[in-house]
C-alpha cells in the first residue's frame, strides 16, 4: 500500500423533481410537502443502506471518505464540474438493470459520464456489484483548464456552484453518514 493517505469522495447526485406513480417525473413545487418529506427519507434511507457496506469497507482499510449530495437538474453537469474541484482520478457510476438498454444504446448518464469525463478521470460503470463494459468504443473528452467552476460558500458552510457560461447551477451539502 502507498503511505500516501487516500481520499474517497462519495457523491450522491439527484434531480429537484420526484418520481410519483403513473405520473412521472414532477417538480417539488407541484407536491404537497409531507410527499417531499416522505420521498427524501425514502432516499435517504435507501442511500445509507446502499452505501454503509462501502463505507466500513474504507473503514477497515483506513481509507479516509467524504460524503457530499448534489442536487441539480443536469447531474451529469454538475458531477463533471466537481471532477477538477474534488481532483477525482476515477468515477465510478452506478446504474440499475432497467438503464442497462439505454446505456448500450448511448443514451444514460453513465455514457455521459464516459463521454464528458476529463482525460484524467477514469469512469467505471458498476450494475449489481459489478463493472459492465461499453458496447462502444468510449470517447473522452478533455476541458479546457479555463472551464473550472467558480465556488463560493454561504453562511451555512454550504457550496454553490454559481452558473457561469452555461454550468449547471447545483447545491452542494457535505454529509456525514456515519
Amino acid at each position: 500500500m502507498s503511505s500516501l493517505p487516500s481520499i474517497t469522495s462519495q457523491l450522491h447526485a439527484s434531480t429537484p423533481s420526484l418520481p410519483m406513480p403513473d405520473l412521472g417525473l414532477l417538480p417539488k413545487e407541484q407536491v404537497s410537502q409531507a410527499q417531499v418529506a416522505s420521498y427524501v427519507h425514502q432516499e435517504r434511507v435507501k442511500r445509507q443502506n446502499m452505501l454503509q457496506k462501502f463505507l466500513d469497507l474504507c473503514q477497515s482499510f483506513e481509507v479516509q471518505y467524504d460524503t457530499c449530495l448534489i442536487e441539480s437538474d443536469q447531474t451529469v453537469k454538475a458531477v463533471m464540474e466537481l471532477i477538477p474541484v474534488l481532483d477525482i482520478k476515477r468515477l465510478i457510476v452506478g446504474t440499475s438493470k432497467s438503464n442497462l438498454r439505454k446505456w448500450k444504446k448511448g443514451s444514460c448518464k453513465a455514457v455521459q459520464f464516459q463521454q464528458n469525463a476529463p482525460a484524467h478521470c477514469e469512469v467505471k460503470i458498476i450494475c449489481d456489484g459489478r463493472q459492465v463494459t461499453a458496447p462502444y468504443q468510449q470517447s473522452v473528452s478533455s476541458s479546457p483548464a479555463s472551464d473550472n467552476p467558480v465556488s463560493d460558500k454561504n453562511t451555512d458552510g454550504e457550496t454553490r456552484n454559481k452558473k457561469t457560461r452555461g454550468r449547471a447551477d447545483c447545491r452542494c451539502i457535505p454529509v456525514k453518514l456515519l
